[in-house]
């Protein structure tokens, strides 16, 4: 599945759900993509599998990221990922609470 995020494409290579452990496996082609604008009700971790991602939180800078590095991300925090690399691989892990993927409680756009 190919999901355009601000006119650049993100690719989801896998979804998987493991005793309510669901994850997300994503590769954005190109560096400059903007990945995520949305929130949780619950917190979350992103794996960086490859390449580089800058983190912004609720609109904020929140430091940059790279392979092997797993970010958590608070609950009700708005997020958005821009990789910093062509070809940047991540993960997106959450406990689904019973559910069959996670529960998405706000979209945003990056930079409103």
């Amino acid at each position: 599945m190919t999901q355009d995020t601000q006119g650049v494409c993100v690719d989801t290579l896998a979804h998987y759900v493991i005793d309510d452990v669901y994850t997300k496996v994503f590769i954005a082609r190109k560096a400059g993509t903007f990945i995520g604008q949305h929130a949780h009700a619950y917190p979350h971790g992103h794996l960086v599998a490859a390449g580089a991602v800058r983190l912004f939180v609720d609109q904020v800078e929140a430091g940059d990221f790279g392979p092997g590095d797993m970010i958590t991300i608070q609950a009700g925090k708005e997020h958005v990922l821009l990789a910093l690399e062509n070809n940047t691989i991540g993960a997106c892990i959450h406990n689904t609470h019973g559910e069959s993927e996670p529960s998405i409680v706000k979209e945003a756009k990056f930079g409103q």
